[in-house]
């Protein structure tokens, strides 16, 4: 009896190794600190991909899937960052349980990824590989403002806007001092101050797909969410190659919005005469 019970142990532990309990969409692993988040938060979660089976097809290892997700309660921008340790798939999802993987699919070891999420909309990850693997997931979320951010009106405040609002950051004191100069100076004006900043090395970087890039052009240049006409308008331009994202941004900055966006910090937009 006891060598049957012993037995029996045995067999359960076995089986509980082989099915991990977020191996499936279904038994997804949910972010406690980003679920239901109205504010900016962030959230890790680390883990071990080991395939437990074999594909015999292939005669490899089969792949092995963690499962995570989270759903925010107000709409908001979301920054994945994952690191692991040898190249291994990680897929980004909105659009279904284990269908949509429409923002990312990437083989890497290291992947960043910068989108925007409605409220109430829930966010899929998935790290998977045929073979051993470490990894870590970094997640921020941080919610759209609902009011346009003209707390301050000084120059010094649409300089650090620009930062903050473009390229997601605090402005360091080398490039705060610069741009705050040269706009005091009259040497540069709002709109090539904008230009330069989404044509910089650095906002490339973040590989922004043409849906994110829009919604950062509305938000840093017209100061608020996209209208939805205007949207897939200028989504359609970009995605047929009709316009590059440079002339959408230069056509974006004449427009008389940023030029009411710099008037309330009392700054020129640009040299045109009056229109």
């Amino acid at each position: 009896m006891k060598k049957s019970l012993i037995f029996l142990l045995i067999l359960l532990s076995a089986s509980y190794a082989e099915r991990e309990p977020n191996d499936t969409c279904l038994e997804s692993e949910p972010m406690i600190l980003l679920d239901g988040a109205d504010s900016k938060i962030s959230d890790q979660m680390v883990g071990s991909i080991v395939s437990t089976k074999y594909d015999t097809v292939n005669n490899k290892p089969d792949y092995d899937k963690d499962y995570y997700h989270f759903t925010p309660k107000v709409s908001g921008e979301v920054e994945v960052s994952f690191v692991g340790s040898g190249n291994m798939y990680f897929w980004i999802g909105t659009k279904g349980c284990d269908k949509g993987w429409n923002i990312s699919r990437e083989f890497s070891r290291s992947v960043t990824k910068i989108f925007h999420v409605e409220a109430n909309q829930r966010v899929q990850l998935r790290p998977m590989c045929r073979w051993q693997r470490d990894y870590t997931i970094n997640v921020t979320f941080t919610p759209d403002k609902q009011q346009p951010d003209v707390s301050g009106n000084t120059l010094e405040d649409f300089v650090k806007r620009m930062y903050t609002t473009a390229l997601k950051r605090e402005p360091e004191e080398g490039g705060f001092n610069y741009w705050t100069g040269v706009l005091r100076n009259g040497d540069t004006t709002a709109v090539d101050m904008a230009k330069f900043f989404f044509d910089s090395p650095e906002f490339k970087s973040f590989n922004l797909s043409n849906e994110e890039f829009l919604n950062r052009v509305y938000a840093t240049i017209m100061n608020r969410k996209p209208d939805q006409e205007g949207y897939e308008y200028w989504l359609n331009k970009l995605n047929s190659g009709e316009v590059t994202r440079s002339e959408v941004v230069a056509m974006f900055v004449d427009a008389p919005e940023f030029k009411k966006l710099a008037e309330q910090y009392g700054i020129k937009a640009n040299n045109l005469p009056p229109h």
